[in-house]
């Protein structure tokens, strides 16, 4: 956990608490650096790799959408895609405190033509596009913003 004594001075405590409860969960699973750090690093990897996070979360979305019209199989979505969704009882709340309220559901998904597979939660897909956070590198949800650029490329 963040020491208070740890903070810049000029830090945002929102982050601080939004970190705190991140820690909680899997979400920073295996991460040594701070949360802020995380997401400039992150941030930059984007930049650098010129990733369109809404152009790759409307993707995401989408195949989560046709996936769902499955009930459980597999789907072949434009081709390209096969897409299989896995739904339990409940909802996650984000923990950015934005009152996002995610189904408990996964995505698997696998580009037929690159053989490039990603597995993501409805919730891992929102704080992406909302918050450009992928999640820590231990944890058994992140996608690296590569992963994801490869799959859709």
């Amino acid at each position: 956990m963040t020491n208070l004594a740890d903070r810049p001075l000029k830090a945002d405590p929102n982050l601080f608490d939004t970190e705190e409860k991140l820690r909680k969960g899997n979400f920073l699973r295996g991460e040594s650096r701070q949360l802020s750090l995380l997401l400039e690093d992150d941030m930059a990897t984007v930049n650098k790799i010129d990733l369109d996070i809404e152009l790759v979360t409307n993707e995401m979305d989408r195949l989560y959408r046709e996936a769902v019209k499955g009930f459980g199989d597999s789907m072949i979505v434009d081709g390209k895609y096969e897409v299989t969704v896995r739904e339990d009882r409940g909802k996650l709340v984000c923990p950015w405190g934005d009152k996002f309220f995610a189904p408990k559901t996964m995505v698997y998904a696998r580009n037929i033509k690159s053989g490039k597979s990603i597995n993501y939660s409805i919730l891992a897909m929102h704080m992406i596009r909302n918050h450009c956070f992928f999640q820590g590198s231990g944890s058994p949800f992140r996608i690296e913003p590569l992963e994801l650029k490869e799959f859709f490329t």
